[in-house]
Formats: C-alpha cells, structure tokens, sequence
C-alpha cells in the first residue's frame, strides 16, 4: 500500500496537537514521532497536564510530577491511548494490509488494524498529513491539527 501518493508522504517524523475523545475523557497532548520513537505529552485536562509517555523500541517509560517508570510495552493494558496511537502510525508506516480510498474532499481514508483492532486514518490526499484517527473497538478518537513533518 506504500505505492499510494499519500501514504508514501506520510513519512512517520511528525509533531501534531492531538485532541483525544476515549470514553469519558477529552484531552490534549501533543505528539512528536521520530525514527527514534514517540513522545505524547498530555496539555489537558489539568488532571493530566505534564503527563508524559515516551517509547522507544519496546520501552514505555511514564513521566508525571518527577516520577518515571518504564513498562514493556507489550504488556500495557490494550486500551492505553499512546500504546494505541503508536500501533496504528506503526501500521501506516508499514503500509501492509491496509485499504485506502478517496474520501473525495481532498482526504484520503486508510483502513487497517491492529492487535486491539481496527484503525481508520484521515491523511491528506495530496500531502499525507495525518488529519484523525479512530480506534472503534476501544472508543478512541483523535483529530490532529497543526500537523507539521518533521525532518
């Protein structure tokens, strides 16, 4: 599926605000990707504010109010919002086993899914940015602005 203009775009080193509906919670983080991993760092609400999940390779480690703890990430509980948003921007990248149609309003809609899952992924047609993201089975959804690649 790489062979389609906007996922091949989508290069997976970014930095986006993220408003995040799961459930009862509205939150805002943002989030940057890198060849390196991913930071989601919570801005709202106040309860999570400076709340911080890093992973690199197979690490979480968890930041809040000067504590850390790293966690294997494959052991994180399934419905953990940076372990969710991470598999389905790990499976984008990836591109197998995905479905893409054009929403016709300048927004590519890819499907996939994920151990937790399926995915479906607002990109930009022409630009591949990455506009939302919906997890159903686990009531996840995030709309992303101010999306930025980064180099």
């Amino acid at each position: 599926m790489r062979d389609n203009a906007a996922i091949a775009r989508f290069n997976g080193s970014f930095e986006t605000t993220a408003e995040i509906h799961s459930g009862r919670l509205k939150a805002t983080a943002e989030i940057q990707r890198s060849h390196s991993g991913y930071i989601m760092r919570f801005s709202e609400p106040d309860s999570l504010r400076g709340m911080e999940f890093a992973i690199t390779g197979g690490v979480m480690t968890v930041s809040y109010k000067g504590m850390d703890f790293d966690f294997n990430r494959a052991t994180l509980p399934s419905g953990n919002i940076a372990r969710l948003t991470s598999a389905a921007v790990d499976a984008l990248l990836a591109g197998d086993g995905l479905a893409a149609n054009s929403a016709g309003n300048g927004a590519l809609i890819v499907t996939g899914s994920i151990d937790s899952g399926g995915f479906t992924a607002e990109l930009g047609e022409e630009t591949g940015e990455l506009r939302s993201l919906s997890i159903p089975d686990r009531g996840l959804e995030i709309a992303f602005r101010d999306f930025r690649f980064m180099r």
